[in-house]
């Protein structure tokens, strides 16, 4: 019994590098998002490409060789990695990717679109403050 409850705790004090580059970079949802505030560093996704995804307010990344995304990357603990995952939406798939931060290139986990569902890019950039002016017209 002692195993198993170090095992959870060993768990729950994991830490994770998530990088982010959509609604997430606005900090008062991702403290919403989170359930607390997760500082967040400049980091850059190399050969990925941010849309705008069609008929929906949030972006997607792709696979796009000399390409890169800007974004953040947050260090959370895997309660706070659950809650992000219950925020992207199926659309997305959590992977494991090289990003480039002051600290130097790191893995972290990135939410991006999957092959399958590339028919849900739109060819339009995303932008963080025309969301932002979305969200507030939303109440």
């Amino acid at each position: 019994m002692a195993d198993r409850r170090q095992c959870l705790k060993d768990f729950l004090m994991s830490r994770y590098g998530v990088f982010v580059y959509g609604t997430l970079l606005d900090a008062d949802l991702r403290c919403e998002v989170c359930g607390r505030s997760v500082p967040a560093a400049p980091a850059r996704l190399p050969d990925y490409r941010r849309y705008r995804l069609r008929n929906l307010p949030y972006p997607g990344i792709v696979a796009e060789p000399g390409a890169e995304v800007v974004g953040q990357l947050l260090d959370v603990d895997a309660r706070t990695l659950a809650a992000l995952d219950r925020y992207e939406d199926s659309c997305y798939e959590r992977r494991l990717l090289e990003v480039d931060s002051e600290a130097g290139r790191q893995r972290a986990y990135v939410y991006v679109i999957p092959q399958a569902r590339r028919h849900l890019i739109d060819p339009r950039d995303w932008d963080l403050d025309r969301w932002r002016r979305w969200a507030r017209r939303r109440g």
